[in-house]
């Protein structure tokens, strides 16, 4: 009998190290790495990607990802871009981020990337609506941002541009994202009696703080992005916009500091960390469940004055983009 209890003990103990070796077994499963995802940003340490990066990290920890973000200095070639994207590939990446450039050809070659392994683009910036494949892409609704900058324009003008003279300013012209906001708002301002006098357009880095000061003088300034936004915002800091009023669309802080020390009139600010955070989780999806999609994602942006910069409803996005 008392054999007999021992054995039972022996099995009992036995079955009780089963489960816990099973258990720690299965919970290693669970947290295990997903998969590694590599971002490819164009100037990838400029901080108009700090927002961006602070989603992407946080989504990676979240979804077990091994996320990293690739070394990149300046504008980038497709040629370049290309040669960067196999680079990362031959190092392991089980997916890609990618922001797109603005090329026929570089969607070409998408669609081809595509079939090897998942490709999420971060905005549309190429014509890639009617391609085939369908790409996965996460992004502001542009149109809808370009009508909401317009809105708030007219809203300091009495919905009356009739008198008014707009420069606009925008870099990556044949972006499928920057024709969506010019659209949106040259449209918005239509209806009301305004048009754009100039455009300025693709300008060149060394051209930053003098392309602006050599237009002729406007009441109004109006830029689409973030580059074309400090731009202007470092031309008004230099007293060469000859008293126009900047109003734009960007996601930096430079582009927030201009707004606090008044050379900018309002800034629409994509929700960058929502796309970072959105686009990897999409990305986890696609790596950890083959029969997954994905899925275009909008996401939404914030409007800043100087008045309201500091207010309680923006210290999250402050803080995110401080990160």
């Amino acid at each position: 009998m008392k054999n007999n209890k021992i054995f039972i003990l022996i099995e009992v103990s036995l079955a009780i190290v089963a489960i816990i070796l099973g258990t720690l077994m299965l919970n290693q499963k669970t947290e295990s790495v997903v998969g590694k995802v590599a971002v490819i940003l164009p100037d990838s340490d400029d901080n108009r990607w700090t927002t961006l990066k602070s989603g992407l990290k946080m989504a990676a920890k979240d979804h077990q990802v091994e996320m990293f973000v690739a070394d990149t200095s300046g504008s980038m070639t497709l040629e370049q871009q290309q040669a960067l994207i196999e680079q990362e590939i031959a190092n392991g990446a089980d997916a890609l981020i990618i922001q797109p450039l603005a090329s026929t050809a570089e969607t070409t070659y998408l669609q081809k990337l595509q079939q090897r392994l998942p490709v999420l683009l971060l905005g549309a910036s190429t014509p890639l609506a009617t391609s085939t494949p369908n790409f996965v892409t996460s992004s502001p609704d542009n149109y809808a941002m370009g009508q909401h900058l317009a809105n708030e324009l007219l809203k300091d003008y009495a919905d009356n541009l009739t008198a008014k003279t707009i420069g606009l300013v925008l870099t990556n012209s044949e972006t499928e994202t920057m024709k969506a906001r010019a659209r949106g708002f040259s449209e918005t301002i239509a209806a009301k009696g305004g048009s754009v006098t100039w455009t300025v357009a693709d300008f060149a880095a060394t051209e930053r703080t003098t392309v602006l000061g050599k237009r002729a003088k406007v009441n109004i300034v109006v830029a689409l992005d973030d580059d074309s936004l400090t731009a202007a915002g470092a031309t008004a800091a230099n007293h060469d916009l000859k008293g126009a009023i900047v109003y734009g669309i960007g996601h930096s802080t430079e582009a927030l500091y201009y707004l606090d020390t008044d050379q900018l009139e309002c800034v629409i600010v994509p929700d960058e960390f929502s796309i970072g955070y959105q686009s990897l989780r999409q990305t986890a999806k696609r790596l950890s469940l083959h029969f997954w999609q994905g899925k275009t994602m909008d996401t939404t942006y914030y409007t800043l004055r100087r008045e309201t910069l500091f207010a309680k409803e923006n210290q999250e996005l402050l803080f995110m983009m401080n990160q």
